[in-house]
């Protein structure tokens, strides 16, 4: 009881004394956890993008709703699931917001998305001269792909990277305060204090560091979200599992950067 009291009341008065350098170490790491909490809401975001195992029917042109309605229920007939269906409208919104020119309504072809495997002869002959063709693969969607994973490729190594410089601006606080504490440190030394009883206050300072870092992050996570309620929000929007990964991360941070510091320390020591 008298050890941890001694621990809680050392630790506390270090962080009072090193108050700058703390907190410039946690707006560092708070910033740097935000970017990586965004880049793993994205990459969980875009895991199942674009589909697997799909059939595009390509619909030319402008099909009744009676037409449309007898291919759907042709699907269904056949217990095939349909995922959705895309409109020319919706393909073309993006580009021309609700002014859509009506001569590009009949050019841009709707499509069924349902199970893959579908061929033309699942329909006969008077719904078949409406299909354009049925595709495995959506347009553009191999290009995709290759981009999509380079780009979480990036977006992995970047994460990597960005943890490591976390991890080595904590250790280097952790070191300045051994610096700082010298005196104190060999003082417990004389008095017979062993390595372990000397660096438990510098082992929680680290936690602190990374505790505080990643509840900072997610406080401008959450802020970010708030101020910025259009696209692309939706893609980077926290959830608890973000969050809360983004806080075990920095706690994680903290006590690895810790137990490095505390070991490289022995070793100048002893060496």
């Amino acid at each position: 009881m008298n050890k941890a009291k001694y621990w809680i009341g050392t630790f506390l008065s270090y962080i009072r004394k090193d108050t700058f350098r703390v907190m410039i170490t946690i707006v560092i790491g708070g910033f740097s956890l935000l970017i990586f909490a965004i880049t793993f809401q994205i990459l969980k975001n875009t895991t199942h993008y674009p589909e697997r195992n799909r059939s595009y029917i390509f619909v030319k042109g402008k099909i009744s709703k009676t037409e449309l309605k007898k291919m759907t229920e042709i699907l269904k007939e056949r217990n095939i699931k349909i995922y959705r269906i895309i409109t020319p409208e919706y393909k073309l919104r993006y580009l021309y917001g609700e002014k859509i020119p009506e001569e590009l309504l009949k050019i841009v072809p709707l499509t069924i998305v349902a199970d893959g495997g579908i061929g033309k002869r699942v329909f006969p002959a008077e719904l078949q001269k409406y299909i354009e063709k049925i595709s495995s693969v959506a347009p553009g969607e191999s290009k995709i792909r290759k981009m999509a994973g380079m780009i979480r490729t990036f977006l992995i190594i970047f994460s990597i990277t960005l943890i490591g410089g976390i991890i080595v601006i904590t250790i280097f606080t952790i070191q300045l305060s051994f610096i700082s504490h010298h005196e104190e440190i060999e003082i417990l030394k004389l008095l017979g204090a062993d390595s372990i009883f000397i660096s438990v206050p510098l082992f929680l300072e680290g936690i602190f560091i990374g505790t505080g870092s990643g509840l900072l992050a997610v406080v401008f996570f959450i802020l970010m979200k708030a101020a910025w309620q259009k696209y692309p929000a939706n893609l980077i929007s926290p959830d608890f599992a973000t969050m809360g990964t983004t806080i075990l991360l920095g706690i994680a941070t903290g006590v690895i950067s810790s137990f490095l510091s505390i070991v490289s320390r022995r070793h100048d020591e002893t060496g």
